[in-house]
């Protein structure tokens, strides 16, 4: 995106000036028409002439701001400014210890606030840590079993077989001989295509993890399991979100010689989420160092969290009018 070229660009406008600021007289003339229209075209009423209305762009010049008649603080608190933000960026201040950090969803006005704080869509922890959240908060799940006869293998995969708009995820995959579960193994050796770093996710026992293509995928996308020598199967079992099941899935072995279909009973059932999945969520992210969660009201889960903090287990710790601050406990 071109904001990010924002950083270098007093640097190509001093080369630009440069070139044209010459010791002759006609090359200042034109230096100087230069920067008289660059300062026309840049004036906010102008941008609007030249520009789409969603442009980012400076609306107004707050000059009585920036002549300090009006004091930093009000103008921060005002509409012009950050709004209410302003609040919770001083109570963030006051009540978070320092060298604490903390976990919000959405754009917050960081620059005013002195503690470290995780915006969900910034990083890929920041994804995975909302993404626990946004699971833990489902009252149910997706169980999709796979039952054939039961046959000998060493390595097995599931492929979706369709393209998809959407991503494809997994919470938990569990594979059964009869009613006994097969004990997962050091010697089990994983992998996935695409994101081969998260499938430990589908592996943990934790509900509320999950690996994820976390894009849109062509066909032939997998999750592969190495048992490190011959088990004998004949189920399998994943827990997915309703909207990520992976569309037409094909479960595959390997032959020796190549990878190879065989035909298995699919069945599809919703089933009640596990128990305590607020409160997993919440120990997982006190095990990444995220002590408090800060939300805009307006942010999808912020009614549960309101309702059900308890279960969550966490205390609101500071509020304004759009912003609440809880901290886990």
């Amino acid at each position: 995106m071109t904001r990010y070229l924002i950083p270098a660009l007093p640097f190509i406008a001093l080369a630009l000036a440069m070139v044209l600021w010459r010791r002759r007289l006609w090359p200042r003339v034109i230096a100087v028409g230069v920067l008289i229209t660059h300062a026309i075209l840049s004036w906010p009423s102008v941008v609007t002439l030249y520009c789409g209305a969603g442009a980012w762009r400076i609306l107004d010049l707050p000059w009585r701001t920036a002549l300090r008649i009006e004091s930093e603080e009000h103008f921060l608190a005002s509409d012009r400014g950050l709004g209410d933000a302003a609040g919770m960026c001083k109570l963030t201040n006051k009540i978070v210890p320092e060298g604490q950090t903390v976990f919000t969803f959405a754009t917050f006005p960081t620059a005013y606030v002195d503690r470290d704080i995780i915006v969900a869509w910034d990083s890929a922890f920041g994804d995975l840590m909302q993404d626990t959240l946004e699971t833990a908060a489902r009252d149910h799940v997706v169980e999709k079993e796979y039952r054939f006869a039961e046959r000998q293998i060493t390595k097995i995969r599931l492929t979706a077989m369709e393209k998809s708009i959407d991503s494809w995820g997994i919470n938990e995959l569990r594979f059964y001989r009869g009613a006994d579960e097969l004990r997962r193994d050091a010697k089990w050796r994983l992998t996935a295509r695409p994101n081969r770093w998260d499938v430990q996710l589908a592996f943990d026992n934790n509900p509320v993890t999950r690996w994820s293509t976390w894009q849109p995928y062509e066909a032939r996308v997998y999750l592969e399991v190495d048992f490190g020598g011959p088990a004998r199967v004949d189920a399998i079992v994943s827990d997915c979100w309703p909207d990520e099941s992976g569309g037409r899935v094909q479960v595959q072995e390997w032959s020796g010689n190549g990878w190879e279909n065989f035909p298995a009973a699919v069945s599809v059932r919703d089933v009640p989420a596990p128990a305590r999945m607020r409160r997993a969520a919440i120990e997982l992210l006190k095990s990444n160092n995220l002590h408090w969660l800060l939300f805009n009201l307006d942010d999808g889960n912020a009614k549960d969290f309101g309702l059900n903090h308890a279960q969550w287990g966490m205390t609101l710790a500071g509020s304004t009018q759009q912003y609440r601050l809880y901290h886990l406990d």
